[in-house]
């Protein structure tokens, strides 16, 4: 099982239902050797320290870490999603959103924030995961992973 912090159960973060259910995926079904961060609000004052640019509140919502296969930092979105070959739509209000942008920009800030505090390089990738909903054949195959290879990145 995976060590996950906060040890005890998800951060408050607002996601009532999705970040909860992939936090508890994550405890049980990782193996020993990774560890899971819930939630890194500081994210976004870290990247006001490399980039003066003003830089909106964010967070990652969770990292996990591998001593050998590096650092994965997932995106978590709930509710149901549609997929337009161009967009995510949340389909309850019409919403578009951009979570690859978001993760990506909170991944290069943490890149960016570990080489400048002398922990080096990583090997940092990340996911968007929407557990509510079922992209089918629409989506892009990059932003689907791999069956049977759940504990790569």
């Amino acid at each position: 099982m995976a060590r996950i912090y906060p040890e005890a159960s998800p951060q408050n973060t607002g996601s009532k239902l999705a970040e909860p259910e992939i936090y508890w995926r994550l405890k049980q079904q990782l193996p020993d050797q990774f560890v899971v961060i819930h939630s890194l609000p500081w994210l976004a004052s870290v990247a006001r320290e490399i980039d003066s640019r003003s830089v909106p509140t964010g967070e990652i919502d969770f990292l996990i870490l591998h001593q050998k296969l590096g650092i994965l930092a997932v995106e978590v979105k709930g509710g149901v999603f549609i997929y337009n070959k161009t967009e995510f739509i949340y389909k309850r209000t019409g919403q578009k959103i951009d979570p690859i942008r978001q993760v990506r920009r909170g991944t290069h800030a943490l890149s960016k924030w570990l080489h400048a505090s002398g922990a080096g390089s990583w090997r940092i990738g990340y996911c968007v995961i929407f557990p509510h909903s079922d992209m089918g054949q629409d989506i892009s195959i990059a932003f689907i992973s791999k069956p049977g290879n759940t504990h790569s990145f």
